[in-house]
């Protein structure tokens, strides 16, 4: 239990540490972030994410908290 425990305070993950988790993934999720960086009012961003996040949280739900909360 103690383990567990201590994995649970390492924080969230890096981008460094996404790299190394996710190869096969990696490139797909970013390409499917840009839109959330470009786009072009608040609102469209946040339709965007909802997007990526109805296509990528079932698989990697850290990823979704880690944006949802910063």
């Amino acid at each position: 239990m103690a383990a567990d425990h201590r994995a649970n305070l390492r924080g969230p993950p890096s981008p460094q540490h996404l790299r190394l988790r996710l190869p096969q993934d990696w490139a797909e999720i970013a390409k499917d972030l840009k839109p959330v960086y470009t786009a072009p009012s608040e609102q469209a961003a946040l339709d965007r994410f909802a997007e990526f996040s109805d296509k990528w949280e079932k698989r990697y739900p850290a990823i979704i908290r880690l944006w949802t909360n910063a």
